[in-house]
């Protein structure tokens, strides 16, 4: 079962539906008192109970281009770096012995089909990260990882779009406002697909393409820390509530590491996918 944030006649509309080939239904016509994305994700039966009862062909259309967005209002978003072997590899960095996470602006989401028009006032070294977006479908803090996992709710598709040259500044600060906040700089989506028997998040594959040519292209069982140690560490002395995300960190393939780096320009389009949960698409102006 997925679920997003859908447009239609009458606005933005939180909807669910069973899997892309199937189109979208309001939550609030199946069942009450549901309104976020994280109220579905604490009564995942019974909503996919009720729509399967529902068959809503045809209620809102099909595809991913109604998607509005698959992010709650207020919700936090916690990023994690460093964390696939093949990213260390291509950075000859040392293995770590913990994440390593910082937080993403609100300001810089971006809807699964959208536009990214570059700051290059404020960096010509702008660069695709594809990660995997895990969301809360529980309340958890200080959590066990076996209590981590009970608490995931979902996963969905995220870009970390990065400015390079505020993350490189040699004998300074690190400046990760400007290195990974900017406007636009996540976009997410298309849905967020339910962690249940029906999906494997362990056999996936992360994908991303700069026009047609692919640039990154590997197993989520590449991570260092899974998605459980992720949101057990994340939540160490901080409330994580049911809706809110946790990245995982992007695999090796990133335009900085190419020989000479190859940052984004505009005419680009970055496509990002995940196996089972589906892809996003962003130009560059």
């Amino acid at each position: 079962m997925q679920i997003a944030y859908v447009g239609g006649p009458a606005g933005s509309r939180l909807a669910v539906r069973l899997d892309a080939r199937h189109s979208w239904m309001a939550v609030d016509e199946l069942v009450d008192g549901v309104v976020t994305i994280g109220g579905v994700l604490g009564r995942p039966d019974e909503v996919r109970e009720r729509l399967v009862a529902a068959d809503p062909a045809g209620a809102l259309g099909a595809g991913d281009d109604l998607v509005t967005g698959c992010l709650d209002p207020g919700a936090t978003v916690v990023a994690a770096g460093l964390n696939f072997h093949s990213h260390l590899a291509e950075l000859g960095a040392a293995m770590p012995s913990e994440p390593f996470c910082f937080p993403k602006n609100a300001s810089a989401l971006a809807p699964p089909r959208s536009r990214l028009v570059l700051p290059l006032e404020v960096s010509e070294m702008i660069d695709y990260e594809v990660e995997l977006a895990i969301v809360l479908g529980a309340s958890v803090r200080d959590a066990s990882e076996s209590e981590a996992a009970a608490a995931i709710g979902g996963f969905s598709v995220a870009n970390d779009v990065s400015a390079r040259d505020f993350q490189v500044v040699e004998g300074g600060w690190v400046d990760w406002i400007k290195a990974k906040g900017l406007d636009g700089f996540l976009p997410l989506g298309p849905a967020v697909t339910v962690a249940d028997a029906h999906f494997d998040v362990g056999a996936a594959r992360l994908r991303c393409w700069v026009g047609d040519e692919l640039r990154q292209d590997e197993a989520v069982a590449d991570m260092i820390f899974s998605p459980a140690a992720l949101v057990a560490y994340v939540s160490r002395g901080l409330t994580l509530r049911a809706g809110d995300v946790v990245l995982s960190g992007t695999p090796g393939g990133i335009g900085h590491s190419r020989t000479p780096p190859v940052y984004l320009a505009p005419g680009d389009v970055v496509r990002c996918a995940i196996d089972g949960i589906g892809e996003i698409r962003t130009e560059m102006s």
